[in-house]
């Protein structure tokens, strides 16, 4: 079950955290940070920074940074794996006469996977074997 913090319950975080830090110095942690952002979907940022006694620039530039960081690629937690039987590839005839390509795949997070070397109609099996896992 979700639960929310109230104005209320980060202000005594707040106050907790500000009680107990040394020298009346240091950043304000990422988890109370996180409870602010939470709540400022249910108060307005001016009571929110009034109440936290923060600058309405320190929120709004924690804000853009939450929402930059949720515009990047996700990458799922658990990639899928294919596995491809190459243990009988298609021969292509005359070995002096075999046609060699290169494949490039390239994902939206940037890794690049370049396979290349392999005779033509060994390529197409790797493909179609790769496009039938996805489906």
């Amino acid at each position: 079950m979700l639960s929310l913090d109230t104005l209320d319950d980060v202000k005594r975080d707040f106050e907790k955290w500000r009680a107990s830090r040394p020298n009346k110095v240091g950043r304000i942690p990422n988890h109370l940070w996180d409870k602010v952002l939470d709540i400022l979907d249910y108060y307005p940022v001016g009571e929110v920074t009034k109440v936290l006694r923060l600058s309405g620039g320190q929120v709004s530039a924690k804000r853009k940074q939450r929402d930059a960081c949720n515009l990047a690629p996700k990458q799922p937690a658990n990639p899928s794996f294919v596995e491809f039987d190459l243990s009988s590839p298609i021969s292509c005839g005359n070995p002096a006469t075999k046609i060699h390509c290169r494949i490039e795949i390239r994902r939206p997070d940037g890794a690049v996977l370049v396979i290349e070397q392999l005779p033509e109609q060994t390529m197409l099996q790797v493909l179609t074997q790769f496009t039938r896992a996805v489906q």
